[in-house]
């Protein structure tokens, strides 16, 4: 199973879990409420479904939508104005939550003016809340600023102690987005206050979390992180999962930022599974990017990039672009209806004074005003209706417009190399902009400073080959011929040739800058080869966003080409290396076993003296010592070559760590060291192994205790068993500092402690013992033994 497929796997399966437990664990009272619903009629009905749609908002969204769904249409058929607000409201937070922030402002407005007409408290106050949290997350802060401070006079006329620490919190919020640091944590604190004297703990649990950001935006950790934990067992305790799943992102990120990277992984992925079994897409957009992010910052690129994957598809790439005009729209339609309403009620006014002057007119005069009553309201209706197409058509077309250009990203996000990725802009170009006779994309050369075509269509090889031999940017050799130059936008030029203009120019030609860095990497050019102002001011905004997308898929697809570059380079070096260090070793081996016998044949003939017996030994030990360093570096090379294959057999494991135990007692005897073996299991075990390689890894490991252990300490060698086999070799040598428990088990490591007996060391032994180790399905480790020395293992 591929990577990405695990990883989809994991996701649905976390998503799974969190789904089942918040069908589980119901909220306290459901089961009651939802008892005495069946048998409800009319308002006592509303209120019931009203009451379950506020109880599922938090851990069950769906449901909370089916019940405000359900209390909407009875208030309807009641006419009942406060129940239809109250239900607009949790209507517009199901949308609010999942990102759907039109859906959400033209809910919250349609409260607002009921509330306002109705001079009702509670559907006005939650309206002013909810509106500010629109405006903040869309970064509107002086209109989010305007609402809470309504909300605020509000909560203080009515004396809720609740409402106004909310108000108050809300408040610091814009104050902290604004920068103001002394007013914002004024504000929090005083909230804080507030709601503790009310001992209202879903206001405290928001206030607590909110200071945590307050924190961690100033890199204070160590407070952020108290705050987080602090709102995290608050909302535990309330059984508030959407809450829930934010304290343990933001729990998350305080843990990625103090490098406890296996900590932010588990935080984060516990609040993308609560995310995804809510639906709540805008926060499942946040737990991606940060999974996204720390995985690059473990150097995990692979986990990185499939996380980046994930958050692509889930970004709506152009929502952010409509935002402010959608949402000007609905303020409009909100000030709009506001003085149709007063306008309808002044003229019914002045109809009814009308009436009362003309009472007693004869029933011409009644008929004709009638009549002109008639033609007016069919005038406004007339107006209205049109209005409503005009807007219908308007809305229609943005809606286009934005299908358009996400089909656009979501097409161009999946392609990963530049020349593929340079085929499908112009693929695409080709369906969204087809007033493009031909297009191409021309790159800088870095060798010769030149654009080349990188791709192409509607172009003849003689125009692409013009188009190589001019730098477009730098030459204005054809703009000269130009009959008007428009720039209307950074990045974008519109050039306008004469129609008698000869050779290979167009009508019009649209130049789009790619800039990486500052500095300019390419162009894109569009021309309309027959036709005039095809390329049209109203259209630029498209452009623009096209230009945009573009410019981020090329930058990724540069990346990962370049890592994949600098990959390749790395493993190409890695393999010369190794062949060459095989090829060496195997060379080397002959000669020095030739040095090594002929120092053994004059160390053994009578007639040589005791001065030259003696030297001929010092060449036997150090030819034999650089043959052990051969043997361990072609070992080395073959694990790295993957050319040792294990020969798995029937093994017993006891009898094979007291053998290489009796094996080592004479190198222990001449420094005055004694090894103790314990065999801690009663019964032999036997294990499927490869004996001759895993004899050579324990060996290493009492091989290295005898060689850095002063004279006259102890060695114990130990087996035992629980559900594994543990072999552990401790000594009382010097021990290991914290850089060598890091680096004990690479290749070429020299640790900080030295032989004690003038023996040598390669720094490779450790590295091949934990390989060998390894493909036997183990791991191996060290420890710090409590009484000075230490600890080597290994686990089967």
């Amino acid at each position: 199973m591929s990577f990405r497929a695990r990883l989809s796997f994991l996701i649905v399966f976390l998503s799974c879990l969190a789904t089942g437990d918040a069908r589980a664990q119901l909220p306290s009272g459901a089961d009651s409420l939802t008892a005495a619903l069946r048998d409800a009629r009319g308002e006592k009905r509303m209120e019931l479904c009203l009451a379950l749609a506020r109880l599922f908002t938090d851990n069950a969204p769906e449901t909370s939508r089916r019940f405000a769904t359900d209390a909407l249409r009875l208030a309807d058929s009641l006419r009942d104005m406060r129940g239809r607000g109250q239900a607009m409201n949790l209507l517009g937070l199901y949308h609010f939550n999942r990102g759907r922030y039109e859906t959400a402002l033209e809910h919250f407005l349609q409260v607002l003016g009921t509330a306002e007409r109705l001079q009702d408290s509670t559907n006005l106050s939650n309206a002013y809340t909810n509106l500010g949290h629109v405006y903040i997350d869309l970064k509107l802060f002086d209109r989010a600023m305007e609402y809470y401070e309504r909300d605020l006079a509000l909560s203080r006329a009515l004396r809720d102690s609740s409402s106004i620490a909310a108000a108050y919190n809300n408040i610091a919020t814009v104050h902290d987005e604004r920068g103001d640091t002394a007013s914002a944590l004024r504000a929090y604190l005083r909230a804080k206050s507030i709601a503790e004297r009310a001992g209202d703990r879903s206001t405290i649990a928001l206030i607590v979390n909110n200071l945590g950001d307050f924190y961690y935006s100033r890199r204070e950790y160590a407070t952020a992180l108290s705050h987080f934990e602090d709102a995290r067992t608050h909302y535990e305790a309330l059984a508030d999962k959407y809450n829930l799943a934010i304290a343990l992102h933001n729990i998350g990120l305080v843990h990625r930022e103090t490098r406890k990277y296996q900590d932010a992984l588990r935080y984060l992925m516990q609040s993308y599974a609560l995310n995804t079994a809510l639906g709540a897409n805008s926060a499942l957009l946040s737990d991606s990017r940060e999974l996204a992010e720390t995985y690059a910052r473990m150097n995990d690129f692979r986990r990185a990039y499939a996380w980046q994957m994930v958050h692509d598809n889930l970004t709506d790439s152009v929502f952010s672009m409509q935002q402010s005009r959608r949402i000007a729209e609905l303020e409009q339609v909100h000030l709009d209806q506001a003085h149709n309403l007063e306008f309808e009620t002044l003229k019914r006014d002045r109809a009814l004074q009308d009436e009362r002057l003309r009472y007693g007119a004869t029933l011409r005069n009644v008929l004709l005003a009638g009549f002109v009553l008639v033609l007016v309201l069919i005038g406004l209706v007339a107006h209205r209706y049109r209005y409503k197409r005009r807007s219908e058509a308007a809305y229609r077309a943005r809606s286009e417009d934005l299908e358009i250009v996400d089909r656009l990203v979501k097409v161009i996000n999946r392609e990963v190399s530049l020349d593929q990725l340079y085929r499908c802009l112009l693929d695409q170009v080709r369906v969204i902009f087809p007033q493009a006779d031909s297009a191409a994309i021309l790159m800088l050369d870095d060798g010769t400073g030149d654009f080349r075509v990188q791709s192409s269509y509607g172009l003849s090889d003689d125009l692409a080959d013009t188009l190589v031999l001019v730098t477009p940017l730098l030459s204005n050799s054809w703009i000269e011929h130009a009959e008007r130059v428009e720039k209307p936008q950074d990045g974008i030029t519109i050039v306008h040739f004469p129609e008698a203009a000869a050779g290979a120019l167009p009508r019009e030609r649209m130049i789009i800058d790619i800039a990486i860095d500052g500095a300019q990497t390419g162009i894109m050019l569009f021309d309309s080869r027959t036709r005039t102002n095809v390329f049209r001011v109203p259209d630029l905004q498209r452009w623009s966003r096209f230009r945009e997308h573009a410019l981020s898929a090329i930058i990724k697809a540069k990346l990962l080409e370049d890592a994949q570059r600098a990959r390749r380079g790395a493993e190409e070096a890695s393999s010369i290396k190794t062949r060459l260090l095989s090829i060496a070793s195997h060379d080397l081996k002959n000669p020095l076993g030739v040095v090594i016998g002929i120092a053994e044949i004059i160390e053994s003939e009578p007639a040589t003296d005791d001065k030259t017996r003696e030297l001929a030994g010092m060449i036997r030990d150090s030819g034999n010592r650089m043959l052990a360093l051969l043997h361990d570096l072609m070992d080395t090379t073959d694990l790295e070559m993957g050319r040792i294959m294990l020969n798995m057999k029937a093994t017993n494991i006891g009898a094979l760590v007291e053998s290489v135990v009796h094996e080592n007692q004479p190198l222990a005897e001449r420094k005055q060291q004694q090894i103790f073996y314990a065999f801690e299991s009663p019964e032999q075990l036997l294990i499927m192994a490869d004996g001759k390689r895993l004899r050579e890894a324990i060996a290493n490991f009492v091989d290295n205790a005898i060689k850095f252990s002063p004279k006259g300490k102890r060695i114990w060698v130990r087996v035992s068993r629980t559900d594994k086999i543990r072999i552990e070799v401790r000594d009382e040598g010097p021990g290991l500092t914290e850089q060598d428990m890091v680096a004990a088990f690479g290749q070429f490591q020299r640790l900080s402690a030295r032989p004690t007996g003038g023996e040598s060391s390669s720094g490779i032994g450790l590295s091949i013992v934990k390989q060998v180790v390894e493909m036997h399905g183990g791991r191996t480790w060290v420890e710090r033994a409590p009484e000075g020395g230490a600890a080597f293992c290994i686990e089967l």
